[in-house]
């Protein structure tokens, strides 16, 4: 038999089964990750049939920001799964980055599968990844900054001042300070 050509380590299915000879499968690299972290995904199918397979829905994250990486990879490979050989394709290839923390869900994708041999009939077949359940946690407590919030995301900060009256002749002069960006900003006093 031919040796498993598996280069991508998500493409691996440990521990999981029993196996239909086609299915979906949704992986992550990552079921702990913490907030804001990127998570790579990835959609592949496997199949012990010859067929044609398209994607009809790529996988949802509502809760995260999705950046796609690449195009789907044209080469079949095999691998063994349950002492059984399978032919096995990526389909979708993504990072994710989780926006919240708790029990957070990416939905499966589907790949709509249609069998190529004399001795199948029908039509076409829905095949559905399983969503997958990720844990998002706050980032460790060691190396945050002073006063670090959970959720604080500012962006394109910019800070102007002025003083009144340029020249102090009593001693008393207005400091004012505009602070804008993107994002949530406190009010700040200083003493």
């Amino acid at each position: 038999p031919p040796k498993d050509d598996v280069p991508d380590a998500l493409a691996r299915v440990d521990g999981e089964g029993p196996f239909d000879p086609m299915f979906a499968r949704l992986a992550v690299d990552d079921l702990r990750p913490v907030v804001g972290q990127g998570v790579t995904a990835k959609l592949f199918v496997y199949t012990q049939r010859q067929g044609r397979f398209l994607q009809t829905k790529g996988y949802s994250a509502p809760d995260f920001a999705k950046i796609p990486l690449r195009f789907p990879d044209d080469k079949w490979r095999t691998i063994t799964l349950g002492g059984r050989l399978f032919q096995w394709k990526l389909y979708e290839t993504a990072m994710i980055f989780p926006l919240r923390t708790g029990k957070v869900t990416v939905g499966g994708g589907d790949i709509e599968a249609q069998v190529l041999d004399a001795f199948t009939v029908g039509g076409p077949t829905v095949l559905a990844s399983k969503p997958l359940t990720l844990e998002v946690v706050e980032p460790p407590l060691a190396g945050r900054p002073t006063g670090y919030v959970l959720g604080d995301v500012v962006s394109d900060l910019e800070l102007v001042s002025d003083v009144q009256p340029r020249e102090v002749k009593d001693g008393h002069a207005l400091i004012e300070l505009k602070l804008r960006g993107l994002g949530r900003l406190e009010r700040t006093s200083v003493e």
